[in-house]
């Protein structure tokens, strides 16, 4: 028997490109249907029998957290993956918390998807020969680490220290050895402080280790790791926030290492392709957001690899090419210095006269008068 699956999005041409590029057939898998909405989805659903959804997040109508949510409730027996461009933390809790069992982004790696769909398509054969209990694919007894609802409902009910996850996060793509290691010790003071048990410290262990699994997917030296990031279950026997603590800082002390040792090569690529970008679009308002999305990596990381990549800060970096771009009108064209401001980019011409000065060390009429010499 196949696995049945539904693809949820609002795009259709993603839908259809999941259609196309991965071999369903080759992993027991029948795509029964595409929906473009939760509401489609859930009508689908109530109709058709479905094993697994792929589902997006935000969609029109009814979007994909309120769709699995309402699967959760009504106890549908569905497998259910999340596919999101947005690596956001509420996300992922909220995916936690009804039943999600993946959380890839886009966009999606097939190897990543099929992978993910397999072991799926294991569980579902067992489930349904009445074989209790779960393997992986290579026979190993390793189970997946999956918190209960009442644990999440415990975790939610606490003080969440939000600031302090943004803190290890932004920390961890930056290689800041030091500031990592002391925000650990002030996550676990505060565990304390707000006498946090065992399993709701572990839950909020749990769910930062799957915002950083799912984050370095995207790099290749981490695959190894991968395992350890998704499944800390080694600690549970202690049921210590000693040995917690221990476990979470030496996956994130060794993931830091990895990812230093293996970032230079992709972050290269992946700057390079931005940097290309800057130059051909550099007349049009440009945000460093925009382009974190386009890359599919969370600001606060593009910020920190553009950086180190480039030596300058985004706007940095904008300004000079702009820059560049308004000397070379100004000294090869008659153009008004208003019209030159306009076609580089900036929409604010006293703006525009003091970023030059600040570059050229004179406003642009005199560039162009010293120019003539």
């Amino acid at each position: 028997m196949k696995a049945r699956v539904l693809i949820v999005d609002d795009e259709p041409v993603i839908c259809r490109g999941l259609r196309l590029t991965v071999p369903w057939e080759e992993i027991g898998v029948e795509i029964i249907g595409e929906a473009y909405n939760g509401e489609q989805a859930l009508a689908i659903v109530q109709k058709t029998p479905v094993d697994v959804i792929l589902t997006d997040v935000r969609m029109p109508s009814m979007n994909g957290l309120e769709l699995v949510e309402i699967l959760h409730r009504e106890d549908y027996r569905i497998k259910m993956i999340i596919l999101s461009g947005y690596d956001e933390f509420t996300y992922a809790k909220k995916a936690i918390r009804f039943g999600v069992r993946d959380y890839l982004l886009k966009p999606v790696d097939v190897d990543e998807l099929m992978e993910v769909i397999g072991r799926l398509v294991l569980e579902i054969k067992k489930e349904s020969a009445g074989q209790a209990g779960l393997e992986t694919a290579d026979g190993s007894d390793r189970k997946e680490v999956s918190p209960t609802p009442e644990h999440a409902e415990r975790t939610e009910g606490k003080l969440y220290p939000r600031e302090l996850e943004k803190r290890l996060l932004e920390y961890l793509f930056q290689h800041r050895h030091d500031d990592l290691r002391q925000t650990v010790d002030h996550l676990f003071s505060y565990f304390n402080q707000h006498h946090y048990s065992f399993e709701d410290a572990f839950q909020v262990c749990l769910e930062i280790l799957m915002l950083v699994h799912r984050r370095f997917r995207e790099t290749a030296c981490l695959k190894d790791l991968a395992p350890q990031l998704s499944n800390p279950s080694n600690v549970q026997g202690s049921k210590s926030l000693t040995s917690l603590m221990h476990m979470f800082w030496g996956t994130l002390a060794k993931t830091s290492e990895l990812l230093k040792r293996g970032s230079v090569g992709k972050n290269r690529w992946i700057i390079q392709r931005v940097k290309n970008y800057m130059l051909e679009n550099y007349h049009v308002e440009l945000k460093s957001r925009e382009l974190a999305e386009m890359i599919h990596v969370t600001p606060n990381y593009f910020s920190s690899i553009f950086k180190q990549e480039t030596g300058k800060s985004f706007n940095e970096y904008l300004n000079e090419i702009r820059i560049e771009k308004a000397k070379e009108l100004l000294i090869t064209t008659s153009e008004l210095v208003g019209t030159i401001a306009l076609t580089v980019g900036y929409n604010d011409y006293k703006y525009f006269s003091n970023v030059f000065r600040k570059y050229c060390g004179v406003v642009p009429s005199e560039f162009r008068e010293l120019s003539k010499v």
